[in-house]
């Protein structure tokens, strides 16, 4: 397996909507971003390429980005990271971790 970034993506054909999964390398660290109810092959992968995953992002409160985010909370132990209006408008992603446009943040190699 050669060494580098990896994005992995599902969709979901009903919303054509995606969720994915981004890693510094192989056995290194990564995060994922927004459920689309099609987790379960991105966790599969997570394993398989035994990632530490440092979070878990949902980019806006519709549906379709929300939509098993609880799986990938149950399957990684990684905090939820959203903006403050979307963890209000989704009070079940309660307790995430406050982001905003222009924050910087490092998991691993990823920046």
């Amino acid at each position: 397996m050669s060494e580098g970034l990896i994005i992995e993506r599902t969709e979901a054909e009903g919303w054509t909507s995606n969720s994915y999964l981004v890693a510094d390398r192989p056995g290194g660290v990564g995060i994922v971003i927004d459920g689309n109810g099609v987790t379960q092959p991105l966790i599969d992968k997570a394993r398989e390429l035994d990632l530490t995953i440092e979070g878990i992002f949902v980019t806006h409160q519709h549906a379709d980005h929300v939509a098993g985010i609880d799986n990938y909370r149950d399957a990684f132990t990684a905090p939820l990271f959203a903006s403050a209006a979307t963890a209000v408008a989704v009070p079940d992603l309660l307790p995430a971790e406050s982001i905003a446009e222009g924050d910087v943040l490092e998991f691993g190699g990823l920046k």
